[in-house]
């Protein structure tokens, strides 16, 4: 059986990755690629394919959100770069998951359990309903993953600092620090890990070393070149944007 198959993802190179692995895997034939939310829901509704890799998180629409908008759901992969979306719950349903970055072998396993899929109306019918229970119950997941209080050590004290109150966070020679008012605390946990369980509504990657709270954001400067800053309204600052990063800062603010 060969599964005609779309990929999407907002990562060039993952996407690119899963490509490459792809091509020695006889069974999927690849019909499309997407980058953002909508580009998958046009390219899914035209090519109506079997088999969908499909992103969590990306501008725009989310994967979750691509899902809710389709009529007819193909089989879902989907790929991820962080592990705090309930992926237990993969294990009891049609679907699957892959961490990124994709590996051949666990991307071959994938692979081989769809080959056990039937194809009749029922089967069809049960695994949607399996998968409507699943995105239920990562939504639920994801919304309590989010951070509300993050810890700062301050000598034998642990000082807990809610995230709606700190401005922004940055990280500088190996150290990541969060900034509220005029002070500085160093936290222990990467930018990486920040942005994945920092609520996307309200903070945003302005750059590779910095993640920003939007209410904390007085107005967008447009430099020449396409460049950007943010100005803070307390600490009065001004942040620059990266290019890679001005996609995030148009999905939030909507310019």
């Amino acid at each position: 059986m060969t599964f005609r198959a779309v990929l999407v993802d907002d990562e060039d190179l993952a996407l690119r990755r899963l490509l490459r692995l792809l091509q020695d895997e006889p069974c999927v034939e690849v019909v499309g690629t997407a980058s953002n939310g909508q580009q998958a829901l046009d390219i899914v509704q035209k090519e109506a394919p079997d088999l969908l890799f499909l992103d969590i998180q990306m501008p725009g629409l989310s994967g979750f959100e691509v899902l809710k908008k389709l009529q007819v759901l193909p089989v879902v992969i989907f790929t991820t770069a962080y592990d705090n979306y309930a992926l237990e719950a993969f294990e009891t349903s049609a679907v699957d998951y892959l961490l990124k970055p994709i590996e051949k072998n666990r991307l071959h396993k994938a692979l081989e359990k769809l080959k056990y899929l039937r194809s009749d109306d029922e089967t069809k019918a049960i695994d949607q309903r399996r998968l409507e229970t699943l995105l239920r119950t990562l939504e639920r997941k994801q919304e309590q993953a989010f951070f509300t209080h993050i810890p700062a050590r301050i000598g034998e004290r642990i000082l807990v600092i809610a995230v709606s109150d700190i401005a922004y966070f940055y990280a500088f020679d190996k150290y990541t620090f969060l900034v509220i008012g005029e002070k500085e605390h160093i936290i222990d946990k990467t930018l990486l890990e920040l942005e994945a369980r920092l609520d996307p509504s309200r903070f945003v990657r302005i750059h590779r070393s910095t993640i920003v709270n939007i209410d904390q954001v007085k107005e967008i400067v447009s430099l020449f070149g396409g460049r950007y800053l943010c100005r803070l309204r307390h600490p009065q600052k001004d942040l620059p944007v990266s290019r890679a990063m001005v996609r995030n800062l148009r999905r939030v603010f909507g310019f």
